[in-house]
Formats: C-alpha cells, structure tokens, sequence
C-alpha cells in the first residue's frame, strides 16, 4: 500500500510538472503576442492591472510608406498570393525597425507607418533612425521580387515628419498603443502626395536632420499643395554619403520631382521590370544598403 502510495505521489507531481510547464509555455506565448500590440513598457503596466495615461512627447518622427498601384495588383492576383507578398515585405520591414529603433505603429493592408522616439524618447536620434528605416526599406524593395509575378518589382512612396505628438492605449479587448496630432497627419500625408521611389520629408524632418547628422543628403522638392494642410515647402531623402559604395547607384538619376503625368504605366506598376523605373537624385550620394 505504502508503495502504491509512493507511485500515486509520483505521478501526480510528474503531473504537475507537466501542466506547470504547458502553463508557462501558455503565458510565454501570450507575452509575445502582447509584445506584438503593445511596446514592453506599456504591456508590463497593464499586466499588473495599472492603468496606462495618454503621454505627450515634445519631438518624434514618424513614418509612412504605401505600395503604388497595390489595388490593380490585388485583383489581378489571387488572395494567398498577396498574403504571401506582404507577409515577406512586412518581415523585413519589421527587422530593419527593430534593429533601428524604431516602433511599428500599424499595419493596414499594404500601408506601414512607424514611429521613432516613442516610446522610448531620443533628443533627434528619432529623426535620424526614420531616415535610416526609410532608406532600408527602398533598398530591400528594390530587389524583392513580387514572388508570384517573376521579374517584376514592387514601387513604395514614403514620407515622414517630425513634431509633437501624444500617444495613449486604445480598446480594451484588443488593446492597441496609437499614436496621435498634427504631426502624424501631416507624415501620411507626406507619403500621400510623394512619387514612387522617393523618400519625401518635411521642413521640420530636413532641418533637424542635416543640422544634427550631415551624412544624409536631401534636395529640395520645393513648394507642394497638400490636400486638407495648405502648401508645405518639402525635400527628398537622397541617401547616406559615404557609407557603402554600391554599383546601383546609377539608377538615382532622371526622373523628375514632381508626380507624373497619368499614363498606362503609372495605372499598372507591375507592367514592366523594375529596371525601367529610376530614381533620381539631386546629389550623387551613396544608397544606404542592409
């Protein structure tokens, strides 16, 4: 009987064990997914049941990209192709954010923003980590082939600004940290009203970031109408001087400022390679390449 004891005792403990470890894989797991939402900071106050403010952040920059032409490309493609194609774009867009300090703020169908200097605040490193995430993300674009559509590439606009902003958690079963003012507006609209290709940035993006890291070059794009803002004067993010040396920088040439007129091409971006489509610069400057 003492023996049947010992093997009952045994067992129950090797149970124990066993459901304690599924236990803790289970929280493992939903710390990552929590992770996944929520900046660390900001999922350690809640999981403690602490209510997380709405904080205001004197200077961050922000950034948005979006596919050109992403809507002809999803009717013509078939529903896992595209989950496909954004699922292998978004995966290093997100490595190269978490390798530059950077946050992913959302994701909504092919459009990416990103913060930096939220939430963790930076004087003006913010400024200089969005350009570098921008720069990175063009140049990985520009050898990604759309996997279903061999020899064809994908076209991005990105733009992105710097200012006040103030960001708070939103929703309660599905909790989310957003960022919100003025300052995240106008960056949307910088990607909106940008060319394909090109890096586009504020007045206030340009100054900080050439006072503070003179290695990235910019030109002017001049005066621009934004729709629901005004005219805003607006530069583009050529590159990084000295960086890497790179034989594709030839591509940075030729192709004008301002958007194009509307043509067959610029209704289906996929319709010819992507060696047709150049990107100018006003300033020969390195790309920056991963």
């Amino acid at each position: 009987m003492i023996k049947n004891m010992e093997e009952y005792t045994n067992g129950l403990e090797e149970l124990v064990k066993r459901r304690t470890g599924l236990l803790e894989q289970a929280q493992q797991k939903a710390d990552e997914l929590l992770s996944e939402l929520l900046p660390k900071s900001v999922a350690e106050e809640l999981k403690v049941g602490r209510r997380v403010e709405a904080k205001n952040y004197k200077s961050a920059s922000i950034l948005y990209s979006d596919i050109v032409g992403f809507t002809s490309l999803c009717s013509e493609s078939e529903p896992m192709e595209v989950v496909a194609l954004l699922s292998g774009m978004f995966q290093k867009f997100d490595h190269i954010i978490s390798v530059h300090n950077g946050y992913k703020m959302e994701t909504i169908g092919d459009a990416y923003c990103v913060a930096s200097g939220v939430p963790n605040p930076s004087k003006t490193e913010h400024v200089s980590n969005i350009a570098t995430i921008a720069l990175l993300q063009r140049e990985f674009l520009y050898d990604f082939m759309i996997p279903h559509r061999p020899g064809q590439y994908l076209h991005c606009r990105w733009g992105f600004n710097t200012g006040p902003v103030f960001t708070g958690v939103v929703g309660i079963r599905a909790p989310r940290y957003s960022v919100f003012g003025p300052t995240v507006t106008i960056a949307a609209k910088m990607e909106n009203s940008g060319v394909p290709d090109r890096i586009q940035m504020t007045l206030k993006s340009h100054q900080m970031l050439t006072a503070r890291f003179p290695e990235f070059k910019s030109s002017s794009r001049g005066s621009v109408k934004i729709d629901g803002i005004g005219t805003l004067l607006t530069y583009w993010l050529d590159g990084v001087e000295d960086l890497l040396k790179s034989d594709r920088s030839d591509r940075d040439k030729n192709i004008t400022t301002t958007p194009p007129a509307p043509s067959d091409e610029d209704t289906d971006p996929y319709s010819f390679p992507r060696e047709n489509s150049q990107v100018s610069s006003a300033n020969s400057v390195v790309p920056l390449i991963p």
